[in-house]
């Protein structure tokens, strides 16, 4: 399996950076059939919690056999490219 590129690490770290900056931030959670919005204002959390509740909120995100998020590290290439695009879609969002 590969591994995250060093280009990927830091897009995935500059976008992780505007989100958190964010007053609030709006995830729809397709989960329970309707689009339920999961609202939150990231500077509750520090930086590394930030990005491990993210990935919870990323329902594509891989997980282990507890069902938490793997680290990043573990991600291969295919696996952040997905998260990255999450991430931009986010962002994307906050322009609206």
């Amino acid at each position: 399996m590969s591994k995250r590129t060093t280009h990927q690490n830091k897009l995935y770290h500059e976008l992780c950076g505007q989100l958190h900056k964010q007053k609030e931030i709006t995830v729809w959670d397709g989960r329970l059939g309707k689009r339920n919005p999961v609202r939150f204002p990231p500077g509750l959390f520090t930086y590394d919690e930030f990005r491990v509740w993210i990935a919870e909120l990323n329902l594509d995100y891989p997980r282990d056999k507890e069902g938490k998020p793997v680290s990043t590290t573990q991600l291969s290439i295919e696996e952040m490219n997905s998260h990255i695009n999450f991430l931009e879609v986010l962002c994307a969002e906050l322009g609206e």
